[in-house]
């Protein structure tokens, strides 16, 4: 999802967040320096599945790991890091299978209804 860099990121369902990583600067296309270098946000829901939010501000994270979060907080600012050509936000939704994190499809609701289907 295309966003400037600072466009309040909100939590899209409650839960506890698992991981939090913040410190990193502003990316780049280099994959060999850059595809691990994302911060991010990880919340887990109560029926296991995961939300991550990644490329995120540096220092742009606003909450910790442990913290209990409601759907529509503001859990951190987009941004620019990580193996990116641009500012975005990186979201998806993951469950755990044979000990392998595998996303899950999801719809998108705005403001007006659903969001269009993206293509793979």
């Amino acid at each position: 999802l295309i966003v400037d860099e600072g466009t309040p990121v909100l939590a899209a369902r409650g839960g506890v967040v698992m991981q939090v990583e913040s410190g990193f600067g502003r990316g780049s296309a280099d994959k060999s320096r850059d595809f691990a270098r994302a911060n991010v946000v990880r919340i887990l829901h109560d029926d296991g599945s995961m939300a991550l939010y990644a490329h995120l501000k540096e220092n742009g994270v606003l909450v910790k790991p442990g913290e209990i979060i409601g759907i529509g907080q503001m859990i951190a600012v987009s941004g620019n890091t990580g193996y990116t050509s641009g500012p975005h936000l990186h979201f998806c939704v993951q469950v755990n299978q044979g000990m392998r994190l595998v996303s899950i499809p999801f719809r998108m609701v705005g403001p007006h209804g659903y969001l269009p289907m993206g293509s793979r």
